[in-house]
């Protein structure tokens, strides 16, 4: 179990330097008035799927862990977000916005309570 622990402190980093490079490329998109085949060719799709494949790992590793709501509530955000995808159901512009803003903070956090918690112990 300590492996995968390892794997999902990994994993968090993996998404929220991808969740940062997204949001990083949208502002320059919005400031450049131009769309980049990078941001929602690979950026985009990278923080998606290492998100989908962290949200897994941390709730296998977080089962007995007072943070296993969080886990669900996004498990249960990226269920109807691809229910949503595959029934062709239009969602506003913003639910991308929070979706990623959302993604950041999450592991954002994740990462400074694990810097937190190696150096205090």
């Amino acid at each position: 179990m300590n492996c995968l622990k390892k794997i999902s402190c990994a994993f968090n980093y993996l998404v929220f330097a991808a969740a940062t490079l997204t949001i990083a490329g949208v502002l320059y998109e919005g400031y450049a008035l131009k769309w980049f085949d990078v941001v929602g060719g690979i950026f985009v799709p990278v923080t998606d799927f290492s998100f989908i494949l962290a949200t897994v790992i941390n709730l296998i590793v977080e089962a007995r862990s007072k943070e296993l709501f969080v886990h669900i509530f996004s498990a249960v955000i990226i269920i109807i977000a691809i229910a949503m995808k595959a029934l062709n159901i239009e969602y506003p512009t913003i639910t991308l916005v929070i979706w990623m803003l959302y993604i950041w903070f999450l592991h954002g956090i994740r990462i400074v309570k694990n810097i937190y918690a190696d150096r205090k112990g």
